[in-house]
Formats: structure tokens, C-alpha cells, sequence
């Protein structure tokens, strides 16, 4: 149920951030763009209209604090049950 509830939340964040700023290697801004692409992004980030994104974003990483925790002790409590009806095997 609470990984339902986290499927259903995923937001765009993270395809329009990834359009707005290229970004070679990985979580870095590209090196090698220059100044005038510079210029551009920073434009682009001005007038892009992703409010409700950041929002929608913030709100699934407060789910996602709250249904984690939970995930895991339910996960921990599941292999524990595993593992004593293994050794009664």
C-alpha cells in the first residue's frame, strides 16, 4: 500500500529540471558550455513556470520520509519471520 501510494506521486521534477540544465557528467553542469549557453539556461530556469513541480517534489519527499521508515521495519520484521521458519525447517 505505501509504495502504491509513492508510485502514484512520482512527479515530472525531474524531466523538466533535466531539460532546463544539460548536464554532462552526471549532477554537474557541463564544463564545456560556454558562456552564451550559460546565459541561455539561465534564462530558461527564469521563465519556466515549475512552482507546482518543486511543490508536487517536496510533498513526495515528505511522503516518501514518513512511508520509508515504515517500509523498512516491515522489511526487517518479514526477514526475521523468514528466517526463524527456515531454522524450524
Amino acid at each position: 500500500m505505501a509504495h502504491r501510494r509513492i508510485e502514484f506521486r512520482i512527479t515530472g521534477y525531474s524531466a523538466a529540471i533535466y531539460k532546463l540544465i544539460p548536464r554532462q557528467p552526471e549532477y554537474r553542469k557541463d564544463p564545456n558550455l560556454t558562456a552564451d549557453q550559460d546565459r541561455r539556461i539561465a534564462e530558461r530556469v527564469l521563465q519556466a513556470d515549475i512552482e507546482g513541480l518543486v511543490i508536487a517534489e517536496r510533498n513526495l519527499g515528505r511522503l516518501m520520509n514518513e512511508v520509508i521508515p515504515e517500509l523498512s521495519q516491515s522489511g526487517e520484521e518479514l526477514v526475521t519471520t523468514l528466517q526463524a521458519y527456515q531454522e524450524q525447517r
